[in-house]
């Protein structure tokens, strides 16, 4: 579960630090599901998934304890950015349903909100992935983000 979720947080991070930014925003609700799934059945498969990709990208076990590490640290973080985007987003429509023809200064307010909220995840997701990165040796590194490629399409 957890390479599952660091291979859908780092399809929308920075395929590279140099500030170009590739990939599309998975659905939060996705992320969520795969973070906090109750379902025994499906945690044993992502387990055995995430092995298996460890495995693919040849990992040591410090570079796999490392790795958890930083998704501990980075996740609770990004998770709740995410959920506090939602929550923002969705005033925004109650709002926007409730708006007469003259524009609404507090739903203006709130999309300032949901795009500054937004700039501090993108900051978050780019040292989430300077952090994998690091770890990663740079053939790791690249064969990632072939197979977080591959998973977009």
């Amino acid at each position: 579960m957890l390479f599952r979720t660091v291979l859908c947080l780092l399809s929308i991070a920075p395929a590279t630090l140099t500030g170009i930014f590739i990939g599309s925003v998975l659905a939060p609700s996705q992320v969520l599901a795969l973070n906090y799934s109750a379902n025994a059945g499906q945690l044993k498969a992502a387990n055995k998934d995430n092995e298996q990709l460890f495995e693919k990208l040849g990992l040591n076990p410090s570079q796999i304890k490392k790795v958890r590490a930083i998704y501990e640290k980075y996740e609770p973080d990004i998770v709740s950015r995410r959920q506090a985007i939602i929550a923002a987003k969705n005033e925004i429509k109650s709002l926007a349903i409730k708006q007469t023809l003259s524009p609404d200064p507090q739903l203006q307010a709130k999309q300032k909100k949901v795009d500054k909220l937004k700039q501090e995840l993108v900051v978050v997701k780019n040292k989430y992935a300077s952090a994998i990165q690091a770890v990663l040796t740079t053939e790791q590194w690249s064969k990632l983000q072939q197979l977080r490629k591959e998973r977009q399409e």
